[in-house]
């Protein structure tokens, strides 16, 4: 009987009450404290992708000409080689068909002297 009655009045919690005009929330302990901890967190966060922010922007003030050229030279060279593959995988996918086209010409022309030779005895 205990046990009910503590488990129903901790369910009835936060409560707000009116005290001279003003409203008053009633929370339990480990309420308030999940609310403190969770406001540590987010001030946390807040706080470090601020420094992150804060980094990069000093980052971009200081020296960026150098490094955008640094990184445009090296997008300049990845898309080179990127467009020198390409052409070669085209190239290899070109002779590939050809083979396969020329192996299968072979095939069939092997399959039909196969046939005329041993099953309809013709030569």
């Amino acid at each position: 009987m205990l046990l009910l009655s503590l488990s129903s009045s901790s369910q009835s919690y936060p409560k707000t009450k009116i005290i001279n005009g003003d409203t008053v929330v009633l929370l339990l302990k480990s309420q308030a404290d999940d609310i403190n901890t969770k406001f540590y967190n987010y001030n946390e966060k807040i706080n470090s992708q601020k420094v992150k922010i804060d980094s990069l922007f000093l980052l971009s003030k200081v020296g960026n000409k150098a490094i955008i050229d640094s990184l445009k030279e090296r997008l300049e060279i990845a898309i080179m080689a990127n467009n020198q593959l390409f052409g070669y995988n085209e190239g290899l996918r070109k002779a590939f068909e050809d083979m396969s086209n020329s192996l299968d010409s072979a095939l069939m022309r092997r399959a039909r002297y196969i046939k005329r030779k041993y099953v309809l005895d013709k030569y």
